[in-house]
C-alpha cells in the first residue's frame, strides 16, 4: 500500500540494500498489523507468512524445553527489530514470539521478502550468512562512517612537545643541551623581533654545513616568526599548515598563550596509530610520574583506535603488549637490580589472554627464584601493587595481586599449588585455576615461568577434573532482554552472559588437547586446525567473541568519557538495531557452543 511505502523507512539496514524498484515492489506489499498481550505472534516449528518488524511494542522469543514448568526468555525484540526471517525462508521458526503487550507490527508478506531474497544477493547474505560473514559486513560500513570523527580531534587532544622558551644569547652549545635535558626537538627563542624557533635540524645544518662554532648564539640561527596554531583547531588544520609552510612542526597556542610543540610525526601517527608514543614513552620514564603520565595514553588510543574499525583481537593483543611494557618498565624501577632476573611477574586472566583492552583490576603473580625468599621481595611486591594503582590500574577484589603472599612463590611451591587446585573441585579452586592458565611472563626471568607452564599443560590428562572443570561454561545462561517488565535495570551483564562461556570453554579445549596458547582467538584458530571444532563455529565463536568484546567496549568507553567506572553491563536501549541483531546471533553461538561443550564432556543441557 502507499502509506506503508512513504512511511516504512527504507534507509535502514538492511532494506538501504534494495534497489529503488525492490523498494518500490517491497514497499506496496508491507501493511500493518496488531496483535494484543498474551497473544502468540509465531509459534515454534512452524512457518510464517510474514517478516515481522515491531512498530510499537515488545515481543519476546521463547523456548520451551522438556522437564521445565516455565518457556525460557531467549530474547525481546523492541521497535524497529525484525522477526520471522527464517521461518519465511525455512518454514520453520526456531522459537515461539509472544506479545508481551500490545503490539504494533510492520508485516511484509512472506511470499515478497522470498522474492526479494532472491532478487538481491546482499539482502539475501544479512539474513543467510552466518554470523561471521554478517557482521564483517556491518563492521566494514561503521568503519568508513566512524573515520569521519576523526576530523573532529583537536590539536590539544595530540600528543604535545614541551614548550622551553631560551633567551637569545644562549650558546648553541648551551641551547641543544636543553633539548637534549626536556627531551625536546626544538628550543623557543626570545629575540627582539619576538619569538623565533630554533630546532635540532637548525643545529645539526649550523654546525655540519655552516660551520658555526658551539660558542655562536642561538639567536642567530632561530626562525621569526613562529608558525601557531590554536590548540581548539581541528587536528588536521596543524596538518595543512605545516604543509603550507613546508615545516615539520608547530607551536601551539591556548588562548594566545604557548602551550607546547606538535610535529608532523605525532599527527600523521594520531591518524593512524600512536601507540609507538605511548610506547616511547614508557621506555623513557625515569620515574613512577613519568611512567603514570604515560599510561594516560592508553585510553585516548584505544578510543581512536575502536572509532577506526580496529578489530578486537588486534586492538586487544597491541593493548596488552602495551601494557606489559608499562609493567615491566615499573618492576625494572621498582625491584632492586639484584632481584629483577632472580624473580618472574606474570600477568593472569584477560591480560594473560591479550584481551583486556581498558584497565580492569590487577591479575598478577610472582614466581621466586632459586635462593630469593618472600621475606625479600614483600616490600617490593607490595609497591609494585600500589604502583599499578596508581597507574590506573586498580587492585583485584579477590586479591589475585603480587602484594598478596598467596600469589607469590618458589618453583617448587607454584607446582605444588597447581596440583593441589587440581585436586579440587571447589568453586574457588576452579576460579584459580582458570586464572592461572592463562598466565604470560611479563617481566623478569621468563625461564622460571617454564616449569609453571608444564605442570598446567598435564590438567588436560585428568578426564574427571576437566569434566567439573568446563561446568560453569555450559551451565550459565542470561537471556537478551531489551527492557523489563518488572522494572529492574535492563542492563546485561555480557561478560558473565556470552563472554566468559566462550573463554572458559575454549580454554578448556585448549588445556584438554594440550595448546600453549592462551589467546581464546588463537584457541578457537588451533582447535579448528586440530578438527576439534567444525570451520563453521571455529568462525562464528571467533566473530560473536568480537562482536561482545566491541559492544562492551563502546560502551565502557561512554562510561569513561562520562566520568562514571565502566563494568561488563551493555545498555540495550543505547544498541543500534544492528547491533542488537549481531548480539541476538552472537548469543545463539554461546548456546551453540554450550550444547556442543555439554555433549563433548557428558554433560546435560
Amino acid at each position: 500500500m502507499e502509506t506503508a511505502l512513504r512511511e516504512f523507512d527504507f534507509t535502514i539496514p538492511p532494506f538501504n540494500l534494495l534497489t529503488r524498484e525492490q523498494t518500490v515492489a517491497l514497499g506496496r506489499r508491507i501493511d500493518i498489523g496488531f496483535e494484543s498481550e498474551g497473544s502468540c505472534v509465531l509459534e515454534s516449528g512452524t512457518p510464517s507468512n510474514f517478516l515481522y518488524m515491531i512498530l510499537k511494542g515488545h515481543v519476546a522469543a521463547v523456548d520451551q524445553r522438556e522437564g521445565d514448568a516455565q518457556p525460557l526468555t531467549f530474547a525481546e525484540y523492541g521497535p524497529g527489530d525484525l522477526f520471522g526471517s527464517m521461518a519465511c525462508l525455512t518454514g520453520q521458526s526456531r522459537h515461539s514470539y509472544m506479545a508481551l503487550e500490545d503490539v504494533l507490527l510492520w508485516t511484509i508478506p512472506a511470499d515478497a521478502f522470498r522474492e526479494t531474497v532472491e532478487a538481491n544477493g546482499r539482502f539475501a547474505a544479512y539474513f543467510l550468512d552466518s554470523l561471521s560473514r554478517k557482521a564483517a559486513m556491518v563492521e566494514t560500513g561503521a568503519a568508513q562512517s566512524d573515520l569521519g570523527e576523526l576530523m573532529l580531534t583537536r590539536v590539544g587532544e595530540a600528543e604535545l612537545a614541551e614548550a622551553v622558551i631560551v633567551p637569545a644569547d644562549l650558546s648553541i652549545a648551551d641551547a641543544t643541551r636543553r633539548m637534549r635535558d626536556r627531551r625536546v626537538n626544538c628550543v623557543f627563542v626570545d629575540t627582539p623581533e619576538g619569538l623565533g624557533i630554533s630546532t635540532r635540524t637548525d643545529v645539526l645544518d649550523a654546525i655540519a654545513l655552516s660551520g658555526r662554532p658551539l660558542t655562536d648564539a642561538v639567536g642567530s640561527i632561530t626562525t621569526v616568526p613562529i608558525v601557531t596554531c590554536d590548540s581548539q583547531a581541528p587536528l588536521f588544520q596543524a596538518l595543512v599548515s605545516m604543509t603550507r609552510h613546508r615545516i615539520e612542526r608547530v607551536a601551539v597556542t591556548r588562548k594566545g598563550h604557548l602551550v607546547g610543540t606538535l610535529g608532523l610525526a605525532e599527527v600523521l601517527s594520531h591518524y593512524s596509530s600512536h601507540s609507538h608514543i605511548v610506547g616511547l614513552r614508557v621506555a623513557r620514564a625515569r620515574s613512577r610520574e613519568e611512567l603514570a603520565e604515560a599510561a594516560t595514553g592508553l585510553t585516548p588510543l584505544v578510543r581512536t583506535l575502536n572509532a577506526t574499525g580496529a578489530k578486537m583481537r588486534h586492538l586487544g593483543e597491541l593493548v596488552s603488549a602495551l601494557n606489559a611494557r608499562i609493567l615491566a618498565r615499573l618492576y625494572a624501577l621498582t625491584m632492586p637490580p639484584d632481584l629483577q632476573d632472580r624473580c618472574c611477574m606474570m600477568v593472569l586472566g584477560s591480560e594473560g589472554r591479550s584481551e583486556q583492552i581498558l584497565k580492569t583490576d590487577q591479575d598478577n603473580a610472582l614466581i621466586l627464584g632459586e635462593g630469593v625468599t618472600d621475606a625479600e621481595v614483600a616490600p617490593y611486591a607490595v609497591a609494585l601493587s600500589e604502583g599499578l594503582v596508581a597507574l590506573g590500574y586498580p587492585p583485584c577484589p579477590g586479591g589475585v595481586m603480587v602484594s598478596n603472599p598467596e600469589w607469590r612463590g618458589s618453583v617448587p611451591q607454584w607446582q605444588a599449588h597447581v596440583e593441589q587446585l587440581v585436586g579440587s573441585t571447589a568453586p574457588q579452586s576452579q576460579l584459580d585455576t582458570a586464572i592461572l592458565i592463562d598466565a604470560q611472563p611479563v617481566a623478569g626471568d621468563p625461564v622460571l615461568f617454564h616449569p609453571l607452564r608444564e605442570a598446567l599443560s598435564k590438567l588436560g590428562q585428568n578426564q574427571i577434573w576437566l569434566h567439573h572443570f568446563v561446568r560453569p561454561a555450559i551451565e550459565f545462561h542470561a537471556p537478551l532482554t531489551l527492557r523489563n517488565p518488572f522494572g529492574r535495570d535492563a542492563a546485561v551483564d555480557i561478560k558473565y552472559g556470552g563472554i566468559f562461556p566462550v573463554v572458559h570453554g575454549l580454554r578448556s579445549l585448549a588445556v584438554e588437547h594440550g595448546l600453549a596458547v592462551t589467546n581464546s582467538f588463537e584457541r578457537a584458530v588451533q582447535l579448528g586446525e586440530r578438527g576439534v571444532l567444525s570451520a563453521e563455529l571455529t568462525a562464528d565463536l571467533q566473530q560473536a567473541l568480537a562482536v561482545m568484546l566491541r559492544l562492551r567496549l563502546g560502551q565502557q568507553l561512554e562510561s569513561t568519557q562520562e566520568g562514571v567506572v565502566p563494568d561488563n553491563r551493555i545498555d540495550l536501549g543505547k544498541l543500534r538495531r544492528l547491533d542488537r541483531d549481531l548480539l541476538r546471533d552472537a548469543l545463539r553461538v554461546v548456546k551453540e557452543f554450550q550444547a556442543f561443550l555439554g555433549s563433548h564432556y557428558g554433560h546435560g543441557i
